[in-house]
C-alpha cells in the first residue's frame, strides 16, 4: 500500500492518500479561525476578512455582524464597511470558540442585482493543541489503525468522523463516532486509536492559560488524493 502524507501545519492537518484514494485527516472542528487580538483592534469588516473584496462594491444595504456563543447569539448591524460602536461592542464580548458571522448584502459595481455574501470564523487559541513533535503521526495512524482495518473496509468506506476533545493537560477525552459504521470492529479500533494517542501539546491562550480544543479525525475514500 504506497502512502502520501502531506502536511499543513497552519491548521495542524494530516492527509495520508494510497493506492485506492482513501484518505485520513486529523484537523479542528472550525473551518475559519480568528484571533481574539484581530478583534479586539477589528474597526471594520476588512480588519475581520482582509479579502473581501471591497471594490466590487457599489452599495451596501445591510451588513450583519452576529457573535454566537454557547447557543445564545447577538446581532447588530450596520450600511457602512466600517464597523458601529454596537458592533465593535459585541465583538469585545466575543470569548474563546465563539462564532463570529459576517452577513453582507450588497449591490456590486457591474450589476444592479442585489446579492448577498456570508462568512463566519470561529475564535482560537492563540497557540493550538498539537500532536506532539517527537511522535510520528503516521506511524501512529498505520500502525493503530490501517494495519488493524480489514482492506475491504478500507477500499469501500466513504468517510467516517471521529470528534475527540484535547483537555488543557493535553489528554484525549470523549472520542466518539459521529456516525458508526456497520462494522462494529472497526468502529472499535478507530475509537480505540483516538483515545490511546500519545498526550498532546495543549492549546493555549495569550496569557498562558491552557484550554482544551475540539478535533476530528475523519478517514475514508476522497476524490482528487
Amino acid at each position: 500500500m504506497k502512502i502520501i502524507l502531506a502536511v499543513y501545519l497552519t491548521c495542524f492537518t494530516i492527509n495520508i492518500c494510497n493506492g485506492q484514494n482513501t484518505s485520513y485527516n486529523i484537523s479542528p472542528t472550525y473551518i475559519k479561525s480568528i484571533k481574539k487580538d484581530v478583534l479586539n483592534n477589528a474597526k471594520a469588516i476588512l480588519d475581520i476578512n482582509p479579502g473581501f473584496p471591497t471594490s466590487w462594491v457599489k452599495t451596501y444595504h445591510e451588513i450583519k455582524l452576529t457573535i454566537t456563543h454557547e447557543h445564545e447569539s447577538t446581532t447588530k448591524s450596520t450600511v457602512s464597511e466600517n464597523l458601529t460602536p454596537d458592533q465593535i461592542a459585541i465583538l469585545a464580548q466575543a470569548d474563546l470558540y465563539s462564532d463570529i458571522n459576517l452577513n453582507i448584502k450588497y449591490t456590486p459595481k457591474n450589476s444592479e442585482e442585489i446579492r448577498n455574501i456570508d462568512f463566519t470564523y470561529t475564535v482560537t487559541p492563540d497557540s493550538e493543541a498539537r500532536f506532539p513533535d517527537n511522535q510520528d503521526l503516521e506511524s501512529y495512524i498505520k500502525s493503530s489503525i490501517i494495519n488493524k482495518l480489514d482492506t475491504a473496509f478500507i477500499n469501500n468506506t466513504e468517510m467516517v468522523k471521529v470528534k475527540f476533545t484535547v483537555d488543557k493537560d493535553g489528554n484525549i477525552i470523549s472520542p466518539a463516532l459521529d456516525q458508526p459504521t456497520k462494522n462494529k470492529e472497526a468502529d472499535n479500533i478507530l475509537i480505540d486509536a483516538i483515545r490511546n494517542m500519545p498526550q498532546w501539546s495543549p492549546a493555549k491562550k495569550s496569557d498562558g492559560t491552557y484550554v482544551k480544543q475540539d478535533f476530528e479525525f475523519t478517514f475514508g475514500r476522497m476524490v482528487g488524493c
